[in-house]
């Protein structure tokens, strides 16, 4: 029986994610590509999204629309 090879991504993709709790946007249609080796950081203010994103990437929130 031959082996058959994986397709392994080695990069995290946001594609127009959104979220929202309630009537509060958080995300709208964010886009960012995280490589597999390197280093990247959020920074902001209180309450823009920072944690969200966190919990999106973690699989503990649903985006709303869009693809991780």
């Amino acid at each position: 029986m031959a082996k058959q090879k994986l397709n392994i991504v080695n990069r995290i993709n946001f594609y127009q994610v959104s979220k929202s709790y309630g009537d509060e946007t958080i995300l709208t249609e964010f886009n960012v590509e995280i490589p597999e080796k390197g280093l990247i950081s959020f920074t902001g203010v209180s309450g823009k999204g920072k944690t969200t994103l966190l919990r999106l990437l973690a699989g503990l929130e649903l985006p709303d629309s869009g693809t991780i």
